[in-house]
């Protein structure tokens, strides 16, 4: 049985996207070394999953806030400051690693964002540096965007899963093993290792449930599931899991189930939130977890519309409180709009970061030359001198007649009702 959210991964077919994606959330990743305070775990050097694909989150900078990410739609790597300055760099088809690891510091440098970067893998096969690497230099979006689909899928199973947890816990997608984990903490400190290496002493310090997806590799082919927990309880090996595709493996220490498994069944999504609860489970049982201390009641639906509305809302099932029974095609399209002006051609507003990098993903020859003036006049300038984007509808569209400003560039997009135009602003 085939399920939307839970596409096919054949490792085989992906894998070179899959390789020169993982070079470039290394980057990201290298960045977050370099400018989060350390947590434990190594909580601070994670990434996240986003709407577009993958994104750092705030990191302090000085006096400023910054963020970076990969946008998987528009195939770009952005950098974002709290000073309203951006950038982007493009990781398409064609370009290898070297060049976008190029591209990348150059940016950084672009956004005065200072950072001591290793350009060495981390947990990977291939060593080879950054600025040297030019065998991976494929990215297929459709390959990209399918593993980005899974992943948005197992954000909402993880959130579901982790919500009725009083304690610390956490959601992050790992850039050196790249897969995508839910992490549960007891409390309680645990004995640090001391023959695992330096990471491995500070990311086993602590007693905690670690679940999540794995992509596969070289070496091991086929994605799955795994679930361990830290320090390993006595008998944990023999402890019943669920469901029966899933298993306890000796040589890793750690339960798996293949993926192929769950997205064929008839309920993937519960096949996850049972695997993850048999392992908690065994955490209480085996592991000496404290069921009662960790269980987050949630607080009661607050009254609305006097103590009936709210008794009665309260009694209401999740579902119901949404749009309604009203007929789907009634019902509000994306961010909000009407179903009816979206039939028009009129798309949504879309922000004008989203925008930008757009743009700057089009035409990478122009805004090379552009950069190559702009050192000319001196590093001032490069850093004061932005593309803003103004999508502006095009002329003949009912109700959406506009002229187009004059001396601007127009790039089209996807949409039949709106021009993109650049205007080159200097900041002062």
């Amino acid at each position: 049985m085939e399920h939307p959210g839970w596409p096919a991964l054949p490792y085989e077919e992906w894998a070179p996207t899959k390789k020169t994606l993982q070079m470039c959330t290394q980057m990201l990743g290298k960045v977050r070394l370099a400018l989060a305070p350390p947590q434990p775990e190594w909580l601070h050097s994670c990434l996240y999953v986003d709407t577009r694909g993958f994104t750092t989150g705030p990191m302090p900078c000085g006096e400023l806030v910054v963020a970076m990410g990969i946008d998987l739609f528009q195939g770009v790597l952005w950098m974002e400051s709290s000073d309203g300055n951006d950038t982007a760099v493009e990781i398409g088809e064609g370009r290898c690693v070297a060049e976008i690891w190029a591209d990348f510091v150059e940016g950084l440098e672009d956004l005065g964002i200072a950072a001591d970067l290793w350009q060495k893998p981390q947990e990977l096969a291939d060593a080879t540096p950054f600025s040297e690497n030019r065998h991976d230099c494929t990215f297929v979006p459709e390959h990209a965007l399918a593993y980005h689909t899974l992943l948005c899928t197992l954000n909402g199973v993880f959130e579901e899963f982790r919500s009725t947890f009083f304690g610390r816990s956490s959601i992050q997608f790992w850039w050196g093993g790249f897969d995508f984990a839910v992490l549960l903490f007891s409390g309680r400190h645990a004995p640090a290792p001391d023959d695992r290496g330096y990471i491995m002493r500070y990311d086993l310090d602590a007693e905690h449930f670690n679940a999540g997806f794995w992509p596969g590799d070289d070496n091991a082919p086929h994605p799955g599931f795994y679930g361990y927990l830290v320090p390993r309880p006595d008998g944990c090996e023999t402890a019943p899991i669920e469901p029966a595709h899933a298993g306890w493996v000796e040589s890793m220490g750690e339960w798996m189930m293949p993926y192929e498994a769950v997205r064929t069944c008839d309920d993937p999504r519960k096949a996850v939130l049972d695997f993850l609860s048999s392992i908690y489970r065994v955490a209480v049982t085996h592991g000496d977890w404290d069921e009662r201390a960790h269980e987050y009641v949630r607080p009661a639906a607050p009254a609305r519309g006097g103590a009936l509305g709210g008794a009665l809302h309260a009694r209401m099932p999740a579902h119901a409180h949404g749009p309604g029974p009203r007929a789907r095609s009634e019902r509000p399209g994306a961010c909000g709009v009407p179903r009816d002006r979206a039939a028009l051609g009129a798309p949504p507003q879309v922000p004008g970061v989203r925008a930008r990098r757009m743009l700057r993903s089009v035409d990478r020859q122009a805004r090379d030359q552009a950069r190559a003036r702009d050192r000319a006049l001196g590093d001032p300038v490069v850093r004061a001198r932005r593309g803003v984007a103004l999508l502006l509808p095009r002329r003949g569209v009912p109700g959406l007649d506009r002229k187009a400003p004059p001396s601007v560039r127009s790039l089209s997009t996807s949409s039949p009702a709106y021009d993109t135009h650049v205007v080159s602003v200097n900041r002062r």
